[in-house]
């Protein structure tokens, strides 16, 4: 065989080779299955079950996890060299056009995105340099904590971290917006001055893993903080938003007597679903239970 030869087979051997490899340790991917139908979905996440609402006019793009699964040896594995990963839980965009065909234009978006994160501690991973802990995500008040020092850090954009609760599970909700402007200018600008904006809510399901909900717009939602003020495509994003954040609901199977520090009990009835709006955003501390 000639040298040229050897070089390339040897070559495309090693790439295969780390092709498997790189499959071994990327225990983000997961198979995503495509949402065709509205009403109630629902995917597991290990041992819990996550179930969200689909509204009827059906997401432009879409996707649930078959099964979200994070625990085994190569997990640990993974963990323990690099610290974190993430895994995709679902998906829903609308993108909201005017005219018809190929003529028709974008007016705006609102995207709806789970993820679970998976963040040993710190202190538990084989990095000499590396010695503050996280703390422990079952404990409502650490990860409350935890997202507030980031919070801090960030306090030239995020609104204050809030306790909510949705459907009997407690979750804190926070705001981003994105600067419109240069970096070093931003402290000074109030939230209407944003180019655009993201809700986040999070719940904790371990001591290292949350799930986060993530709903990003292609507008600033502080320019309109009346329903009247919105126009026809950003209304039906805020009903979108609602339902499915609204919907959120965590189960664990039955006879689970795990503890869940985040599983709350009230007879409080349901009320409206709250708006985004004002800078501290109202909580959503009674929604249907």
């Amino acid at each position: 065989m000639k040298p040229v030869a050897v070089i390339v087979t040897t070559l495309t051997l090693l790439g295969m080779s780390s092709i498997v490899n790189a499959e071994d340790l990327m225990p983000w991917e997961v198979e995503h299955v495509p949402i065709a139908s509205s009403g109630v979905h629902s995917l597991r996440i290990d041992d819990r079950i996550l179930s969200f609402e689909v509204p009827t006019e059906l997401p432009t793009k879409s996707f649930r996890a078959s099964e979200v699964v994070t625990r085994g040896e190569k997990f640990d594995d993974w963990l323990k060299m690099h610290g974190e990963y993430t895994k995709n839980c679902f998906g829903q965009d609308w993108n909201f056009r005017v005219g018809v065909a190929f003529l028709s234009q974008s007016v705006g978006f609102v995207s709806i995105q789970s993820k679970l994160h998976v963040k040993v501690s710190p202190a538990e991973r084989d990095n000499p340099y590396v010695v503050l802990d996280r703390g422990d995500f079952s404990k409502p008040e650490e990860l409350e904590a935890n997202l507030k020092r980031f919070s801090e850090k960030m306090r030239h954009r995020l609104t204050p971290v809030d306790e909510i609760i949705i459907n009997g599970r407690k979750w804190y909700h926070y705001y981003d917006g994105l600067e419109s402007v240069m970096p070093n200018n931003i402290r000074s600008l109030p939230p209407e001055r944003y180019l655009t904006s993201r809700d986040y809510y999070v719940t904790g399901l371990a001591p290292d893993r949350y799930l986060e909900v993530k709903v990003e717009y292609s507008y600033n939602p502080y320019q309109y903080p009346t329903e009247d003020q919105r126009p026809w495509w950003m209304k039906k994003a805020f009903k979108y938003k609602e339902q499915v954040i609204s919907s959120l609901r965590i189960t664990r199977p039955e006879g689970s007597k795990e503890p869940d520090l985040y599983e709350v009990k009230t007879s409080t009835p349901p009320a409206e679903s709250p708006q985004p709006l004002p800078h501290k955003p109202t909580p959503i501390s009674t929604l249907a239970h």
